[in-house]
C-alpha cells in the first residue's frame, strides 16, 4: 500500500520506529568510553586529596597566626604543653578539648580545627587515632603537627604530597607529617 507521499507502509513504520537495540547499546557503549575517559582525566579521587591537603595547609597556618597572637599578647610567650605532644579529643596524644592550652579562651580562635580525615585510617599511618593535629610547645618555642595527615598519590621523599621546598615540609616526619613551627621547635 502506498501513501499520498509515496512511501509504502513498510517505509513509514520503519521511519517511525526509532532507533534499533543495537544502535541503542553502540551509542551506550560510545559514550560510556568517553565518560570514563573524562573521568580518569579529572581523576575526582586525586581532587578530594589535593582539597583536603590544602585545608591542612590553611589550618596550620592560621593556627600559626593564632599562636603569634597569643605570643604578642602573652609576653612573647606560646601556649605551653611541658614539651608533650598534644591532640584533640580521641587521638594517641588527646589532651582535651583544649589541645592548644588557652588559645580558644583567649580569643584568637573560636575553635580549634581538626584534620579534615581525623578518625579514618589511611597510609601511611593505619591507625586512625594517629591521624590529626598535634601541638607542643616550652612556651619558648612550639611545633605544630599533620600527623599522618597528608595525602598523596606518590608517597615518597620529594613526591607530590612531600617536597623538600614545600614550606609545610617536616624534615624530623618527611613522609609522613607537615608541620609549622617556631625556629626553635622546627627540629622537635
Amino acid at each position: 500500500m502506498i501513501n499520498k507521499k509515496g512511501f509504502t507502509l513498510d517505509k513509514v513504520q520503519r521511519l517511525n520506529s526509532g532507533f534499533t537495540l543495537i544502535e541503542l547499546l553502540i551509542v551506550i557503549a560510545i559514550l560510556g568510553v568517553l565518560a570514563s575517559g573524562v573521568f580518569i582525566a579529572i581523576n575526582p579521587l586525586q581532587k578530594l586529596q589535593q582539597a583536603r591537603n590544602a585545608q591542612r595547609k590553611m589550618d596550620l597556618g592560621s593556627l600559626a597566626n593564632a599562636l603569634e597572637a597569643y605570643a604578642i599578647s602573652h609576653n612573647g610567650q606560646y601556649p605551653t604543653t611541658n614539651l608533650a605532644w598534644c591532640g584533640p579529643v580521641g587521638s594517641y596524644y588527646d589532651c582535651g578539648q583544649d589541645w592548644i592550652p588557652g588559645l580558644v579562651i583567649s580569643g584568637e580562635l573560636k575553635t580549634l580545627p581538626k584534620d579534615p580525615k581525623t578518625g579514618q585510617s589511611f597510609l601511611p599511618c593505619n591507625n586512625s587515632r594517629q591521624v590529626g593535629y598535634l601541638y607542643r610547645s616550652n612556651g619558648t618555642d612550639y611545633k605544630l603537627l599533620d600527623h599522618c595527615g597528608p595525602e598523596c598519590s606518590d608517597c615518597t621523599l620529594g613526591g607530590d604530597t612531600y617536597k623538600t621546598t614545600d614550606p609545610f615540609y617536616d624534615p624530623t616526619r618527611p613522609t609522613w607529617a607537615w608541620q609549622h613551627s617556631s625556629s626553635g621547635g622546627a627540629g622537635w
